[in-house]
């Protein structure tokens, strides 16, 4: 086992987020979802504890880069796209003579390929920006997690829900800065509302608690969305900043 020299206490964190996720593919395909929601919610809360357990130890590992980058891969790549395909394919028919099954394979193609592409980007290049560049792949699987949830589903079609979830994934790709969750506020409005929702999940709350912890949830991601990248950019015309941090998580 000296392979666990090379890496940190952060890195065990992240090494949890990737079996984890591997675990919410799992009761995906026992076609709980409910769970598969829960442990998909539960490593997104860690990939932000990791990246601040690295930054208050100060320690970093050459391989720690690298397994986040895996994790985040299979919990936010891999687990969001099989969660679709399970719950939209329509297995009676298949995705050649079947346009629904055809849009549903295009979507979960675009997002675990955009999220390789994504994170390998970001281990190359991203890791020392104080931003993110483009979407990362966490807030995109909150995003399928929350429109994925019962009581929306109740008012969307299947093609407007995959059509959603495809131009959040184009965001992951776009130049637009994001700003990070690393200062406590950020983090704790974000914890928070994730929370709720695996609460809400846990305890198979009533349609009002729930549809409180979703609109929570869009609310969130809807400010992140619009107005990180206004706060990056006011950011750094208050004071550009060349310095560089530690974060090896997404």
């Amino acid at each position: 086992m000296k392979i666990l020299s090379y890496i940190g206490p952060a890195d065990y964190i992240t090494l949890v987020n990737g079996l984890l996720g591997f675990l919410a593919i799992m009761y995906v395909i026992d076609s709980n979802y409910r769970l598969a929601f829960i442990f998909i919610l539960v490593v997104i809360i860690l990939d932000g504890i990791d990246g601040a357990v690295a930054r208050f130890l100060r320690t970093g590992k050459q391989l720690g880069k690298y397994l986040d980058s895996i994790s985040d891969t299979v919990s936010f790549g891999f687990a969001p796209a099989v969660l679709i395909y399970s719950m939209f394919y329509n297995v009676d028919y298949t995705s050649f003579n079947y346009l629904p099954n055809a849009l549903v394979v295009f979507v979960c193609f675009i997002i675990v390929g955009f999220a390789m592409l994504r994170l390998a980007w970001f281990v190359q290049y991203g890791q020392d920006l104080t931003y993110f560049k483009g979407l990362p792949t966490p807030a995109l699987a909150l995003f399928v997690i929350l429109i994925l949830q019962p009581v929306v589903q109740e008012s969307l079609t299947q093609t407007m829900t995959l059509t959603a979830i495809f131009i959040i994934t184009l965001l992951t790709q776009t130049e637009f800065k994001y700003p990070k969750l690393d200062n406590i506020p950020f983090q704790s409005a974000a914890g928070s509302i994730i929370l709720i929702l695996i609460v809400s999940l846990i305890l198979r709350a009533g349609p009002i608690f729930s549809e409180f912890a979703v609109m929570s949830g869009f609310l969130f991601l809807l400010i992140y969305m619009i107005l990180g990248p206004v706060y990056v950019r006011m950011k750094e015309e208050v004071g550009p900043s060349n310095g560089k941090q530690q974060n090896n998580s997404e």
